[in-house]
Formats: structure tokens, sequence, C-alpha cells
């Protein structure tokens, strides 16, 4: 994988390498389930701890260095994972955005970065709201949607397997509500278009 600058990252468990392979690699920083751990230029130790919302996305950066701790940045999404107002900005504090995927942002020539996020089993943009890669489990009509187009009830941790976020009857009772509207909208679009004047009404 290369970044926005073309320097190769290297995955090896929870140490991230960056740098070319046949000459100089060099440590970038260590992820753990909190955050990162990374050092700057003279050797200080900088710790990255992400506030994150129920879907596991990071909202806030809390920035340590020698105990004293900042605010950095804060990151509102769209339900489907696109940052408000396109918050991709500060990606060198921290690229482990929406349900705590990473965002590959590798330059693709002019057209800017990739903008996908790494979920392990399959690459999801949030500008589309799609998947790249078909659902390995085939749920839903469409496999290509994320969360069966319901990313408000369902959550999807890797890419393989949808289900709903809530259990029990409260689960239950949402997800009929929502299958309710797409059949109730679909129904009355039926409706509307096979009635005598069509859509002309």
């Amino acid at each position: 994988m290369c970044d926005d600058r073309g320097s190769l990252i290297f995955y090896t468990g929870a140490m991230v390498f960056e740098g070319d392979p046949f000459y100089n690699v060099e440590k970038d920083h260590l992820v753990h389930e909190a955050g990162t751990i990374s050092f700057d230029a003279s050797g200080r130790m900088i710790c990255d701890n992400f506030e994150t919302d129920h879907l596991g996305s990071t909202r806030r950066i809390v920035r340590t260095i020698w105990g004293q701790s900042t605010v950095g940045d804060v990151t509102n999404y769209y339900p489907f994972g696109l940052a408000w107002n396109s918050q991709y900005t500060n990606l060198d504090q921290n690229k482990y955005l929406f349900s705590g995927k990473e965002l590959q942002d590798a330059a693709v020539g002019r057209f800017g970065m990739l903008h996908l996020y790494d979920f392990g089993s399959r690459f999801y943009n949030p500008t589309m709201a799609r998947w790249f890669n078909v659902d390995p489990a085939l749920q839903g009509v469409n496999p290509y949607v994320y969360c069966g187009n319901s990313p408000v009830v369902h959550v999807d941790p890797d890419g393989e397997f949808f289900f709903s976020l809530f259990a029990g009857p409260v689960g239950a009772i949402l997800d009929a509500a929502c299958w309710g509207a797409v059949v109730g909208g679909a129904t009355y679009t039926a409706s509307v278009a096979l009635s005598s004047g069509g859509f002309d009404n």
C-alpha cells in the first residue's frame, strides 16, 4: 500500500512501517485498541487516544505529549460514513476514522486521494455508500450496499456480515420499521406509476 507521498506502508501485527523496502524502512506508529503511539523527530512519545461513538467511529482525538493532553481533530459523519464538510485535513494525525477503519489516502493520479475504508474483507467508499466487492454472505437485494442500506440500525464490523445493532424486541421493531418504509415507498411509487396518467398526476 502506498501513502499520499508515494512511500510504501507495511503492516506487521500492530506495527506500521513506512518507506522503501530496499533502502530505508522506518517505524511509523503502533496501533492499539484505544489509538496509536508514535514518536516525533526529537524522540518524544506521542499518544493519540481515540474517543469513539457506538459504531467505533473516531469522533475526537486526545493527543498526549510528555503528560500534556490536548484535544486534536474532531470529526463528525453522515450516516454512511462520509465526514461532514469532507474533513480529511488532519490525516497525518489519524487515518482510523469511520467505524475505526483505516482510510486509504493514496493519491490516484490527478483525481486526488483513493478515499476508501479498509474493513479487512472489503473496501468501502463512503461517498457512494457502496462496497467495492460483492457481499460474501449475499445479504440483501444488492450485494454492494452498506449494511443493507440501513446504517442507523445495522453494523458491519469487518465487511463480511452485517447485523442489527439493537438486540431483541427493539431490534426486531426497528428492522420491521425500516423494511416497512422501504416496501411502503416502493408500493406507493409503483401505484402512482401504474395509475392512469402515471407520474403526470
